[in-house]
């Protein structure tokens, strides 16, 4: 017959099982966050994406020239007339004519606003499109990166 000491676990038992749960933890958590920015993005993208359809409309109906300011296109100003909020609130997009001007071109690009999750997002830090659809992105360090950041 047991005795009432023999059941439950040890404390090595435990050590062991709170040992390999640290190890998952300190893998899965930054594989996490890593996740969480990667998903944030599509707020940059799909926001750059709606305001130059948005510059399109107002291409086609204002003779031919795009606007660099956010108000013409309905959206609210963040922190200047040509720089918007995108739609979660993790990147300021500011638009600017192309080299070409106005009339030829508009440029968006995105990048992370201070103090969010997304000012950690290394890799993708400055996110670009033009209305000619030329997609760049560039990590902190400004070396390129389309591949990880437009895919």
């Amino acid at each position: 017959m047991k005795s009432k000491y023999n059941r439950g676990y040890t404390l090595i038992e435990l050590m062991i099982v709170l040992g390999i749960l640290g190890v998952l933890a300190s893998w899965g958590v930054p594989q996490y966050f890593e996740y969480v920015r990667d998903s944030r993005r599509a707020d940059a993208i799909g926001s750059m994406n709606r305001m130059l359809a948005q510059q399109e409309l107002f291409y086609a109906n204002n003779n031919s020239a795009y606007t660099d300011q956010v108000a013409d296109l309905g959206y609210d100003t963040y922190g200047g007339n040509s720089i918007a909020e995108s739609e979660e609130g993790f990147y300021s997009i500011t638009m600017a004519a192309c080299g070409s001007g106005l009339g030829n071109c508009i440029a968006m690009s995105a990048a992370p606003v201070a103090g969010t999750s997304q000012a950690k997002d290394y890799d993708c830090f400055a996110i670009a499109i033009n209305s000619q659809g030329r997609q760049t992105a560039t990590k902190q360090d400004a070396t390129p990166n389309n591949e990880e950041c437009w895919n």
